[in-house]
């Protein structure tokens, strides 16, 4: 989900009043035409009122956004995933250390003999 639709749905969702667009803009500088247009489109959809600068959520808003908060505030980061390295099975501080020889650069031992 974009994130601009987060924003607007989450800052809806923390309030039941009316809400100014102006105040999502200004805190986190997103385009106006982006949020009208994404306010426009939520409104279509039946979760958003619109009016004038102001939006709401609807009744029918908070239910759909109860039922779909998983894929509207959480996203798929790849880069917040920790390394494959970091994963792997923690070795006790006493036993030997045996490096994965897959990872060695065997042209390195070559060039030695």
């Amino acid at each position: 989900m974009k994130s601009c639709k987060s924003i607007v749905l989450r800052e809806a969702s923390l309030s039941a009043k009316w809400i100014d667009t102006y105040r999502i803009h200004k805190q986190y500088r997103l385009s106006p035409f982006l949020l009208s247009e994404t306010c426009g489109n939520l409104a279509s959809q039946g979760i958003l009122e619109v009016k004038g600068r102001q939006v709401r959520l609807t009744q029918e808003g908070r239910i759909w956004l109860i039922q779909k908060r998983r894929s509207v505030f959480s996203s798929d980061r790849p880069w917040a995933r920790p390394s494959p390295y970091l994963l792997d099975e923690r070795v006790p501080p006493k036993t030997p250390y045996f490096p994965k020889l897959s990872l060695l650069d065997t042209d390195f031992f070559e060039d030695i003999v």
